[in-house]
């Protein structure tokens, strides 16, 4: 999930709904491919 928002309470629901990891903006490319890679080799 991508968010411009980092309250506790938008990132916990988020993940009660389904979302596996989530990035705040602005955000790095990096950061981006970084987890990219990760779930990917899940």
């Amino acid at each position: 999930m991508i968010t411009g928002h980092s309250e506790r309470q938008v990132l916990e629901a988020s993940l009660k709904a389904g979302a596996i990891d989530f990035l705040v903006k602005p955000f790095d490319r990096e950061a981006l491919f970084g987890k990219l890679a990760r779930h990917i080799a899940r």
